[in-house]
């Protein structure tokens, strides 16, 4: 789980280096408990829509098991599911590997929930637990590690990792996205704004006032998602506060807007001297006779 959010910039460059050095980590879902024999083993299970997700798991000793077999109400062992029969077993782990966190979130949003069984040494499953939810209520986020307490048969959230908005695109993503987006426009509108100020008059209020509010939703769209990530604790799964640099970070996100204003101000100015001129037009004087 991350613990901070890196600036624009930087977060910008890390994207950039794993899009095109493949530099994609690898994640676990990982079930943690307390150290049990080596004769004995945790499995996690997941519910299958139908048995055309069942692949075998590679090894004799556990597909003649019991708990290789146990299918009650579609919960199978995640060993025989295809896409996560990359499993591993240890003293006090048990987990499911994926090429990165996305895929990690995808089998969350997928299943929803999971079930644990602990086996003894001939793998009939001694209890198996309710099913716990991969989605968090309170929190726009999935469970990526949880804790099995054996004797209570009770399974608990220990790390949980942000999910993404869409097309498996994080929060970073999104603003990125937005924020070139947004900075396209803005230019875009500083561009027209300083034409329509050096024309002679200048543009004519309704167009220049509805450009402006129309490029400006960009913005406001852009810096509402901002503010979100932090001031939403649904979505600031990591409380994450919202300082100086986030407020600096928010005014380079949104510094064309800001040429904008400044460029409508010019804008208004222009407009009022034009508008005085024609209110007060200066006549020719007179010649002086006496």
């Amino acid at each position: 789980m991350k613990k901070n959010r890196p600036i624009l910039l930087a977060a910008m460059l890390v994207m950039l280096c794993c899009m095109f050095c493949g530099c994609t980590p690898t994640r676990y879902f990982t079930v943690v408990y307390d150290e049990i024999p080596e004769s004995e083993s945790v499995y996690i299970l997941v519910k299958i829509e139908n048995k055309s997700q069942l692949v075998s798991a590679g090894d004799e000793k556990l597909e003649s098991s019991p708990i290789y077999n146990y299918e009650e109400d579609g919960w199978v062992i995640a060993d025989r599911v295809r896409g996560l029969s990359e499993t591993q077993h240890y003293k006090n782990t048990s987990s499911i590997q994926f090429s990165d966190e996305d895929e990690l979130i995808d089998f969350c949003e997928k299943y929803k929930s999971v079930r644990v069984a602990y086996c003894d040494q001939e793998l009939n499953p001694v209890s198996v637990t309710n099913q716990y939810s991969l989605l968090c209520k309170n929190k726009f986020a999935a469970v990526e590690r949880m804790k099995f307490d054996i004797d209570g048969n009770r399974l608990e959230t220990v790390e949980i990792t942000k999910r993404n908005f869409f097309n498996d695109m994080g929060s970073d993503e999104v603003l990125i996205l937005a924020t070139v987006l947004t900075w396209l426009a803005d230019i875009g509108l500083v561009i027209v704004l300083a034409i329509f100020a050096a024309q002679k008059p200048p543009m004519k209020p309704p167009v220049t006032i509805g450009a402006f509010c129309g490029i400006s939703l960009f913005n406001v769209v852009l810096t509402s998602f901002f503010l979100m990530q932090y001031l939403d604790p649904y979505y600031n799964i990591e409380g994450d506060e919202f300082g100086k640099l986030e407020l600096v970070v928010l005014a380079l996100m949104n510094a064309p807007w800001l040429v904008a204003w400044v460029m409508l101000i010019v804008w208004i100015l222009n407009r009022s001297r034009y508008t005085g001129a024609e209110q007060f037009p200066q006549y020719p004087q007179p010649p002086y006779t006496q």
